[in-house]
């Protein structure tokens, strides 16, 4: 009897941990941004990235219509401070478009509202740096959307997209990535966006 006992005992806690081992795997299984629009939505409690209200209020287009090379970073700092920056890199025109905006809170206060507007022109060496830059912070490689422990009320946000066009002999292949991480602690991740930064005058972190 005692023997069987344990028996059923062993193959219960067996299948409880299969069953948790399954859990986390469908956990740490990320969809791509594209196949999942939604991953992006808005959520009032934690103050989650809302790309189609964002786009509305900078009057810009989603990027994936764009057909040309060109990245976007957005920054945001935590609600209480209000900080919300838009930068976008038109790689054929070597021109940084910066926008400067607020939007209204979880609370209902404030206006959708864009304040800043500046146009940079980039040099060559600027491009040179920012494409070193985003090769080192891994961009392509990263999964869409980077967890972390910290809690977002109280770090920035960093949200890259970006696109580039593959060429081959007898056609073109559009490549579009985005990757949203709050709080990130990947030092060269966030000296990408804080070059970015520098070149539109912003205060900024960057280290060469």
């Amino acid at each position: 009897m005692t023997k069987t006992i344990i028996k059923i005992l062993f193959v219960l806690t067996f299948v409880s941990c299969d069953r948790q081992s399954s859990d986390n795997n469908e956990t740490l299984t990320k969809k791509d941004t594209l196949n999942n629009p939604t991953i992006l939505q808005a959520d009032k409690t934690t103050g989650e990235f809302n790309l189609e209200k964002t786009l509305a209020v900078l009057n810009e287009e989603k990027q994936d219509k764009a057909n040309k090379p060109e990245t976007r970073f957005y920054f945001f700092q935590p609600p209480l401070r209000g900080l919300y920056e838009f930068y976008k890199i038109n790689f054929s025109d070597s021109i940084l478009l910066f926008k400067q905006f607020t939007q209204i809170r979880p609370d209902g206060s404030g206006k959708d509202s864009v304040y800043l507007i500046k146009i940079t022109k980039l040099t060559r060496q600027n491009l040179q740096t920012i494409a070193a830059l985003q090769d080192k912070s891994m961009f392509w490689n990263l999964k869409t959307l980077i967890e972390s422990d910290r809690y977002p009320f109280d770090s920035d946000t960093y949200i890259y997209e970006s696109i580039r066009i593959e060429k081959n002999k007898n056609d073109s292949h559009q490549h579009h990535h985005l990757v949203y991480s709050y709080a990130p602690t990947n030092k060269d991740f966030i000296n990408f966006g804080q070059y970015i930064r520098l070149i539109a005058g912003q205060k900024n972190t960057y280290k060469e």
